[in-house]
């Protein structure tokens, strides 16, 4: 989309001026979910069959393996949903040459895991109208 197209190409060439390594402009979702966490692999397959859907995330089939990523949360005094979320957060964000990531996070609960994505938010628009 042209900058003249943009709902708020200001804002847009701003964002975009900021982008580089002083500024990490992700986004992202959180599915807290109840039962056994999946195996890795099985989210794998699962995004592997739904990035066709995806225009901008396409050609990334092949590069799975670096962009889910499993994060098992300690046990300890700090544990359960806000220790996932720390966890999370603290995990190193998706870089230029992958602008996106899924994290199967476990040991959040005793019967319980965490499915995120966080992803650069040049991606969002592109993904909506997918």
């Amino acid at each position: 989309m042209a900058d003249d197209e943009a709902l708020y190409p200001a804002v847009d060439r701003a964002i975009g001026a900021m982008t580089g390594d002083a500024h990490y402009l992700h986004i992202g979702a959180a599915l807290e979910m109840d039962g056994p966490a999946p195996a890795r692999e099985e989210v794998r397959e699962h995004l592997r069959a739904r990035l066709p859907l995806l225009p901008p995330l396409t050609g990334c089939e092949d590069h799975l393996d670096a962009h889910v990523r499993e994060l098992a949360v300690p046990d300890g005094a700090a544990s359960g949903w806000p220790a996932a979320y720390d966890a999370l957060v603290n995990e190193v964000a998706p870089c230029a040459r992958r602008p996106w990531g899924v994290w199967l996070v476990t040991g959040a609960g005793a019967d319980g895991h965490l499915l995120c994505y966080r992803g650069h938010h040049a991606l969002a628009p592109s993904l909506g109208t997918a």
